[in-house]
């Protein structure tokens, strides 16, 4: 692969000096913010497509989503009766098959809302690089995502329209092709209840750092006492010395 010529502190252009595994990394990172679009519109497109049969396609988007969880799961127990003989991985493999089955129902919950988010992401990326050229390096730190200092975001704006788009799409598959509505309602129930599920969620570690605070007080004291202590003796006296 012949690497693009690339501007350096000069203003020289220079060889791209980006390998050819960094450049894959770059396309599966553009992929994977296409997946839940793509999901998306699989989904949609079943319903409407007229010749097929719309609980088929349904059928293939969700076997698309948890059928690797499956497989997943009869590896590792063929691998712990074969390899290991071991009940204990077993039933290891039993819980991430748990976890990963909740996991992607949230998934399934979430998906016209992280939708929403990518296709924003996308036609921002794409205007600030090659129309405005402006706030390319525009990002936001964990402290502001957690205060909510820029007021609301687009991930609350987002998740407050998908009932409305749920509500469309449902009219929609009603009015041009009823018979597919069977098959996307119960998924158009569950995008329908991303806000007070996203609610629920939220609310949920609040109580049990309640329940738990001076356990974690106690649990953790000890270690942030001694990082900070590390940061405010040893590193100043290396950086004065």
């Amino acid at each position: 692969m012949v690497a693009a010529a690339c501007p350096e502190e000069s203003s020289e252009r220079v060889a791209n000096p980006i390998s050819l595994v960094s450049w894959w990394k770059i396309f599966d990172n553009l992929r994977r913010s296409l997946v839940e679009p793509a999901t998306f519109l699989l989904l949609v497109v079943g319903w409407f497509m007229l010749g097929r049969q719309p609980w088929q396609w349904t059928l293939a988007t969700l076997c698309i989503l948890f059928i690797p969880t499956w497989f997943q799961l009869a590896f590792n127990l063929v691998r712990a009766v074969v390899v290991f003989l071991n009940s204990t991985v077993a039933r290891d493999a039993v819980s991430a098959f748990y976890m990963s089955n909740l996991t992607l129902f949230f998934t399934l919950i979430f998906l016209a809302h992280q939708t929403m988010l990518s296709l924003d992401a996308v036609v921002r990326a794409l205007v600030r690089r090659f129309v405005t050229h402006r706030r390319l390096l525009e990002w936001e730190t964990a402290a502001e995502a957690d205060l909510n200092v820029r007021g609301r975001t687009p991930v609350d704006i987002y998740l407050n329209w998908v009932p409305v788009l749920s509500v469309a799409l449902g009219l929609l598959v009603w009015a041009g092709r009823p018979q597919a509505l069977p098959a996307a309602l119960p998924i158009l129930l569950l995008w329908a209840c991303s806000k007070p599920v996203a609610t629920w969620l939220n609310s949920a570690p609040a109580a049990a750092r309640n329940q738990t605070s001076r356990k974690d007080m106690v649990f953790f004291g000890a270690p942030a006492l001694h990082t900070w202590r590390y940061f405010a003796e040893s590193v100043r006296q290396n950086t004065i010395g």
